[in-house]
């Protein structure tokens, strides 16, 4: 239906079936679609890379991973990168993207500390994420980088707030 724009595809603890069979829907993706699992690509002619690792929720979902798992993925994205693309935020002090969960009575913060370190060391110039729905949804700039929640369902998963459109 867009056959001019490209789309960066990373999955999150939803995406059961890209988890299992990321080859099956690889091979029915349009070609403007890249699907990016702990890969990075040239999209528009930027350095691109996509991870949908997110810290252990519960052990029940997709792509959920303790501490070691977390650093070990997030190790491989490269620096030099235009837009680092993640399933979940970064948790940096003083930044709280996932605020609005706290104050639901959430247990703890839901971002990644392992992923705040890969992002310190890589330094992406834009870091898109999701996870977190009611987060945050204003730029922060963290170690020089421009992160973003892009989420945009709420915790309902309804639509909830506008595209994220980033002149660059």
């Amino acid at each position: 239906q867009f056959p001019n724009v490209q789309f960066a595809l990373i999955p999150g603890n939803h995406d059961l079936l890209l988890r299992d069979s990321p080859g099956d829907v690889r091979g029915i993706l349009p070609k403007n679609c890249h699907l990016l699992i702990d890969e990075g690509d040239e999209i528009a002619g930027l350095k691109v890379y996509g991870t949908p690792w997110v810290p252990v929720i519960n052990h029940r979902w997709a792509f959920e991973g303790r501490s070691l798992v977390l650093r070990e993925r997030f190790s491989h994205i490269p620096k030099g990168l235009d837009v680092l693309i993640t399933h979940t935020p970064p948790f940096v002090r003083g930044h709280d993207f996932d605020v609005s969960l706290q104050g639901c009575g959430a247990p703890r913060h839901y971002g990644s500390l392992d992923l705040a370190t890969a992002i310190r060391i890589a330094k992406p110039k834009i870091s898109f994420f999701g996870h977190i729905h009611s987060g945050d949804h204003e730029p922060h700039r963290i170690w020089g980088t421009r992160c973003w929640n892009v989420s945009r369902v709420n915790e309902e998963y309804r639509i909830g707030y506008d595209p994220v459109i980033v002149e660059y």
